[in-house]
């Protein structure tokens, strides 16, 4: 193995308001007309991640991150019975879960294009909710409709089949909203896409979808939360673009409502958060060797112990994806590694090893592959770009990650 001192990507990995400024800078003073196009040419610059492959990242694969559960990662959030269930299994046949589109296929968001494997869209369902759900579009019901049950319980969510119209829980409303508009900002039937438009009357057909004055007033009621928040970075960190009524939800008002002809100027409403000394862990080295001969640490440099109880390592790879959770006396001590290698390293590695692990594991990585540190469901610190296939290596300034060493200093 060959050692190379060099910053693998950015010491400290999260995303500040400095940073998501930047990803929107080219919009910042325009309105109206102007505004909107812009943020279409921002968000429309994405990867296409395919809908289900058994070779690469698709779009399960993405969700099984983006939508963890907070308190056991191994599950995802089912986004109309609010419960959580195994994320790996999948569909099993029915008895695990699917992927909602929240703007229906039959409104234009059909798999068979790229629109449909957009993950901003996409949200684990219980399979038999997603079916009761179908195309309805989103209103408030008030006293009409009926109760939708999960598992005998009311789930808060209400729906009437005669009026066209399905009524979410109130906790969900702004996440629903949200991506509904996203989506309306996004395909603007460019290209081969489709021309996606959200409107105030219902049951129009075509490429429409309803109603306008309720999802404004959800996005209102319902702000975005730090589910949502992270939601948003995972998906950018696979496909490669942001949900702009996330990171600003006040463009909402200048696309929508009642600043359609102000100019837009983000740096006045939210001012980037002022930089400080790193505390959360992150990825200090990775050694990607001949063989086996592979390990990463995991480096601590806060003052005080931090307890792994809570962190997931997953392997994002062109072989298949692998996680890693770590057990309740697992702890990295101040300005202190932890280091996982594979088994079968030589001895030098594993008289280093914390842990070492053998066959297919996040230590089985190759300088393709991706590696991503996650604490209950905010992504820490990401090596590589998940979902992305670069070849054999990542670049890293003069080197690479294919056999060699990686040090941040």
């Amino acid at each position: 193995m060959k050692l190379i001192k060099t910053l693998l990507l950015a010491l400290c990995v999260f995303q500040t308001n400095g940073q998501t400024a930047n990803y929107y800078l080219s919009a910042e003073g325009k309105g109206g007309n102007a505004l909107r196009s812009e943020l279409n040419g921002i968000i429309s610059n994405n990867t296409v991640i395919p809908y289900t492959s058994s070779s690469n990242i698709d779009t399960w694969d993405v969700l099984k991150l983006s939508d963890a559960n907070s308190s056991n990662p191994a599950n995802v959030n089912l986004i109309y019975s609010g419960s959580t269930t195994n994320g790996a299994q999948e569909y099993n046949g029915g008895n695990g879960w699917n992927r909602e589109h929240v703007w229906p296929q039959s409104f234009g968001a059909s798999t068979s294009q790229p629109v449909g494997t957009d993950v901003h869209n996409l949200k684990p369902a219980d399979p038999s909710l997603n079916s009761l759900r179908s195309n309805l579009e989103f209103d408030d019901l008030g006293n009409f409709g009926s109760t939708v049950y999960y598992d005998g319980v009311p789930t808060g969510c209400k729906y009437s089949s005669s009026m066209g119209v399905f009524e979410p829980r109130n906790d969900i409303k702004g996440d629903l909203a949200r991506i509904i508009l996203y989506m309306d900002l996004r395909y603007e039937g460019i290209g081969n896409e489709p021309d996606l438009t959200v409107q105030e009357n219902l049951n129009t057909g075509g490429f429409t979808f309803a109603v306008l004055s309720t999802l404004l007033q959800w996005h209102q009621d319902d702000p975005v939360d730090a589910f949502e928040t992270n939601r948003n970075n995972i998906i950018y960190n696979y496909q490669g673009n942001r949900n702009p009524f996330i990171d600003y939800p006040e463009l909402v008002d200048y696309l929508y409502g009642s600043n359609t002809s102000a100019s837009w100027n983000p740096s006045s409403v939210n001012p980037p958060a002022p930089s400080g000394p790193c505390t959360n862990l992150f990825f200090s080295e990775y050694a990607e060797g001949s063989s086996y001969n592979k390990y990463f640490e995991i480096y601590n440099p806060s003052n005080a112990p931090i307890s792994l109880s809570g962190y997931t390592v997953y392997l994002s790879g062109n072989g298949g994806s692998f996680t890693n959770t770590f057990s309740s006396n697992a702890v990295i001590d101040s300005n202190d590694v932890f280091v996982i290698a594979h088994a079968s390293a030589n001895s030098a590695i594993l008289a280093l090893a914390d842990t070492a692990l053998s066959g297919y594991s996040v230590a089985n990585f190759n300088g393709d592959d991706a590696l991503i540190l996650v604490n209950g469901t905010d992504t820490i610190d990401v090596i590589g770009v998940p979902g992305v296939d670069p070849g054999s290596s990542w670049a890293v300034g003069s080197a690479d990650t294919k056999d060699n060493t990686l040090v941040r200093m």
